[in-house]
């Protein structure tokens, strides 16, 4: 039984690691912030998020850069107690967040569309979006190419990390198709390099709209 849970575990922890979420690291390895009174390291949804940390990190500790890693990996060390997941500011707001929520400590919220899902070998497959905007264009674009079949408008559902992570372990449950933000899809793309360390090639425009940035340790 310990196998099997264990095994559940690391296939729910690759499903994830479809997903990028960026951090501050030094030497290649993140850096710790405080939040509240622990020193967590803090992995943003956000790319322009990441940057601004970075930008501001780099008065502190220079030379930091912003390394990509799996969301499925981030997950584990957030359940673990040893990491935050901060949240894009846009995303919380499409979720229902007031004007002004601070991301930091938030769920991380992932957007569905039941017509956005498909049928593969007889059992349901909903693409699951991190990125609202990215799930709200792809709505619209599947409503343009079945205008004459059209029912209604479409509704964009958020669903929080954890029942993500409920439903990949419940046989159940419908399979997900995790796509990653076209943001975050451009950045990485201006990397060269192997593994989750890059380097960039060329200079990123200024960020709007992210959250202040904290404080390194």
């Amino acid at each position: 039984e310990a196998a099997a849970s264990a095994a559940a575990a690391s296939a729910i922890t690759a499903a994830l690691d479809k997903l990028p979420v960026f951090a501050i690291a030094d030497a290649g390895r993140p850096l710790q912030y405080t939040v509240g009174r622990r020193k967590l390291a803090v992995f943003y949804a956000d790319v322009a998020a990441a940057k601004a940390q970075q930008k501001a990190t780099e008065r502190q500790v220079p030379g930091c850069d912003l390394i990509a890693v799996g969301l499925g990996g981030a997950y584990r060390l957030s359940y673990d107690g040893k990491a935050a997941i901060v949240p894009g500011v846009a995303e919380l707001r499409a979720a229902g967040a007031p004007e002004g929520a601070q991301p930091m400590g938030q769920d991380l919220p992932l957007f569905a569309c039941t017509k956005l899902g498909r049928y593969v070998d007889g059992g349901l497959v909903m693409p699951l979006f991190m990125s609202h905007a990215d799930c709200a264009a792809a709505v619209e674009a599947a409503a343009n190419a079945d205008a004459p079949e059209s029912d209604g408008p479409a509704q964009i559902s958020a669903l929080s990390l954890q029942s993500v992570v409920d439903q990949l372990g419940d046989p159940s449950s419908p399979a997900f198709s995790f796509v990653a933000p076209s943001s975050s899809v451009e950045h990485n793309e201006r990397y060269v390099g192997k593994g989750v360390y890059m380097r960039r090639v060329e200079p990123e425009p200024e960020p709007e709209d992210v959250p202040p940035p904290l404080a390194a340790e």
